[in-house]
């Protein structure tokens, strides 16, 4: 039975890859698959995720050591209208290069 599943599982891939190429989504170039995300190792480092510390308040990363929450000198001068606002990966050129594209 596991033989049988196994050839199933394979023929499922061969038909995904077929559809969705085993190629990365962002540069198009490198072998990615769904077990990368459709990613290539090579774009996956470019994309530098925001985390802690970061603004409470609109999400800016800041760097040094923060004990506790914090907001911004631009959240603290600035009338804003939300509460609060993150962004999953900093906005480096690679990455608004492919939002661009995406869009």
């Amino acid at each position: 039975m596991n033989e049988l599943a196994q050839r199933g599982r394979n023929a499922v891939e061969s038909l995904l890859g077929f559809f969705f190429p085993n190629v990365c989504q962002l540069c198009g170039e490198n072998r990615a698959g769904r077990a990368e995300g459709y990613v290539c190792a090579g774009c996956r480092c470019q994309v530098k995720f925001v985390l802690p510390p970061c603004c409470d308040r609109c999400g800016l990363p800041f760097e040094g050591d923060i004990a506790t929450t914090f907001e911004c000198s631009n959240c603290r001068e600035m009338e804003l209208h939300f509460s609060q606002a993150r962004a999953a990966a900093i906005a480096n050129d690679f990455l608004l290069d492919v939002i661009h594209r995406y869009k």
